[in-house]
């Protein structure tokens, strides 16, 4: 499933060292249309936010979800204007994950969990361990269409195989 296949490329990148950031993406994620260098922007974005500390900044996503205690549900997180907000949890969507956070809160995917679960879960887990899982105004607001069942449907009509691959989109989205 999806946490295995994160869990391995984060495991590789981080035997790897050198970078500070590992960027993760899933292939249906379509944030094509944005006209500036995502990543590059991105990093430097971040490490403004502390200059000439170290970052604490576990990990920055695209679509981020508030978590309510009480029942468990999500919403998707809009940030407003604000360029970067603290979430609860996120889609893996595209992800910048901070190489030294996640090497100090020993976290990764859990391979035992599967769609719809493991990225909820690898966020949450982040924030529990006392790490900070930021959502990317900019490109939240970019990316805004995709984060509910209707913009997700949009986003891919007609480029879905059947109609049961859309209707499980509709149901893992749900707002």
């Amino acid at each position: 499933g999806p946490a295995g296949g994160f869990r391995e490329g984060i495991q590789r990148a981080l035997s790897r060292g050198g970078a500070d950031w590992i960027y993760v993406c899933e292939d249906d994620v379509v944030l094509l249309q944005l006209d500036r260098p995502l990543v590059g922007d991105l990093v430097e974005r971040v490490e403004a936010l502390h200059p000439g500390s170290p970052i604490d900044v576990a990990a920055v996503v695209a679509y981020g979800r508030k978590l309510d205690d009480r029942s468990g549900h999500t919403t998707p997180h809009h940030p407003g204007d604000a360029d970067f907000v603290e979430t609860d949890c996120a889609a893996w969507g595209c992800t910048l994950l901070n190489q030294n956070a996640l090497r100090a809160l020993e976290v990764l995917p859990d391979d035992a969990m599967f769609f719809g679960y493991e990225d909820f879960d690898f966020f949450l887990h982040i924030g529990c361990l006392g790490g900070t899982v930021l959502l990317d105004g900019l490109t939240a607001r970019d990316a805004a269409a995709q984060v509910d069942a209707k913009g997700r449907t949009e986003q891919f009509r007609g480029q879905r195989p059947d109609d049961a691959a859309e209707r499980a989109w509709r149901h893992y989205y749900a707002a």
